[in-house]
């Protein structure tokens, strides 16, 4: 009992003495403005013709659908080239008034915790499907790495939404 206490008391600890650190932004443009030290990793945006490619690779062209205005939704980590990729889709059964992702949180793990590298949020009005995604260059051999997001529709100004996070990643060269 009493070392159950003192293992309690150390887990509190840590988990009070961990700092969080998030930061979000929202863009509509193609562009990163962020400086990054040589050898570090650089978040590049995808073009959608890219990002419609590698997400298809990874989803093997399956839809995912349901009963709601959002029919479909999904996230996925790949490699190749040397880079880590994300995408994402979200789609409307109907032209949307907004159709995107927010908190795309994309992380590195770190030890016992996750790294957050990037925290966005993109969409596309009058549509009824966005697809995009990014890439990340340098990434550490052995590291792994997820994603996750929300996606969403808004259809005369109500909202459906849903999460969504992929399983880790490990890269290997």
């Amino acid at each position: 009992m009493k070392i159950r206490n003192i293992m309690l008391m150390l887990c509190l600890l840590v988990i009070i003495s961990t700092p969080i650190n998030a930061k979000a932004s929202e863009l509509q443009g193609n562009t990163i403005s962020e400086t990054t030290r040589e050898g570090e990793p650089q978040i590049e945006m995808l073009t959608p013709e890219e990002a419609e490619r590698i997400h298809k690779e990874i989803f093997q062209n399956v839809d995912i659908s349901s009963k709601s205005v959002l029919a479909m939704s999904s996230i996925g980590v790949s490699q190749g080239d040397g880079k880590i990729y994300v995408t994402y889709t979200t789609g409307s059964r109907q032209i949307a008034d907004k159709v995107g992702v927010r908190n795309v949180t994309f992380q590195e793990k770190s030890g016992l915790f996750w790294k957050t590298l990037s925290v966005k949020s993109y969409y596309a009005e009058n549509t009824d499907t966005y697809i995009g995604g990014f890439s990340m260059t340098n990434p550490i051999d052995g590291a792994q790495y997820r994603a996750e997001c929300t996606h969403y529709v808004i259809v005369d100004g109500q909202e459906t939404s849903r999460y969504n996070e992929t399983l880790p990643h490990t890269y290997t060269p």
